[in-house]
Protein backbone atom coordinates (compact mmCIF):
# COMPACT_ATOMS: atom_id res chain seq x y z
CA UNK A 1 0.00 0.00 0.00
CA UNK A 2 1.24 3.46 -0.83
CA UNK A 3 0.27 4.92 2.54
CA UNK A 4 2.58 2.49 4.33
CA UNK A 5 5.79 4.05 2.94
CA UNK A 6 8.14 5.29 5.62
CA UNK A 7 8.11 9.06 5.55
CA UNK A 8 11.37 10.85 6.10
CA UNK A 9 11.89 14.56 6.50
CA UNK A 10 12.79 16.03 3.11
CA UNK A 11 16.25 17.52 2.92
CA UNK A 12 16.49 21.26 2.49
CA UNK A 13 18.23 22.76 -0.50
CA UNK A 14 21.06 23.88 1.77
CA UNK A 15 21.49 20.29 3.04
CA UNK A 16 21.67 19.04 -0.53
CA UNK A 17 24.16 21.74 -1.52
CA UNK A 18 26.34 20.94 1.48
CA UNK A 19 26.24 17.23 0.64
CA UNK A 20 27.16 17.94 -2.99
CA UNK A 21 30.00 20.22 -1.89
CA UNK A 22 31.36 17.56 0.47
CA UNK A 23 31.06 14.86 -2.18
CA UNK A 24 32.93 17.00 -4.71
CA UNK A 25 35.66 17.86 -2.21
CA UNK A 26 36.21 14.23 -1.25
CA UNK A 27 36.09 12.90 -4.80
CA UNK A 28 39.08 12.29 -7.05
CA UNK A 29 36.88 12.53 -10.17
CA UNK A 30 38.37 15.88 -11.23
CA UNK A 31 41.93 14.60 -10.95
CA UNK A 32 41.09 11.63 -13.16
CA UNK A 33 38.83 13.42 -15.65
CA UNK A 34 40.84 16.31 -17.02
CA UNK A 35 40.22 18.44 -20.10
CA UNK A 36 43.18 16.69 -21.75
CA UNK A 37 41.64 13.27 -21.07
CA UNK A 38 38.28 14.41 -22.47
CA UNK A 39 40.02 15.80 -25.55
CA UNK A 40 41.87 12.49 -26.08
CA UNK A 41 38.65 10.51 -25.58
CA UNK A 42 36.59 12.78 -27.89
CA UNK A 43 38.94 14.07 -30.62
CA UNK A 44 36.25 14.95 -33.21
CA UNK A 45 34.06 16.81 -30.73
CA UNK A 46 37.07 18.53 -29.21
CA UNK A 47 38.13 19.73 -32.67
CA UNK A 48 34.63 21.16 -33.24
CA UNK A 49 34.72 22.97 -29.88
CA UNK A 50 38.17 24.41 -30.59
CA UNK A 51 37.08 25.53 -34.07
CA UNK A 52 33.96 27.21 -32.64
CA UNK A 53 35.95 28.93 -29.89
CA UNK A 54 38.53 30.20 -32.35
CA UNK A 55 35.79 31.44 -34.68
CA UNK A 56 34.02 33.23 -31.80
CA UNK A 57 37.32 34.68 -30.61
CA UNK A 58 38.21 36.02 -34.05
CA UNK A 59 34.71 37.45 -34.49
CA UNK A 60 34.94 39.21 -31.13
CA UNK A 61 38.41 40.54 -31.91
CA UNK A 62 37.42 41.86 -35.32
CA UNK A 63 34.29 43.55 -33.97
CA UNK A 64 36.23 45.35 -31.28
CA UNK A 65 38.87 46.48 -33.78
CA UNK A 66 36.11 47.58 -36.19
CA UNK A 67 34.48 49.69 -33.49
CA UNK A 68 37.81 51.31 -32.57
CA UNK A 69 38.34 52.15 -36.26
CA UNK A 70 34.85 53.68 -36.34
CA UNK A 71 35.70 55.79 -33.29
CA UNK A 72 38.85 57.07 -35.02
CA UNK A 73 36.84 58.04 -38.10
CA UNK A 74 34.34 59.91 -35.96
CA UNK A 75 37.09 61.72 -34.06
CA UNK A 76 38.81 62.78 -37.32
CA UNK A 77 35.69 64.38 -38.83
Amino acid sequence: MEGDKTKTKPESVMDLMEKLHNDIQSSDWLTKNTAEKWQADNPELAAEYIKAINKESSTTSSSSSDSSTDKNKTADT
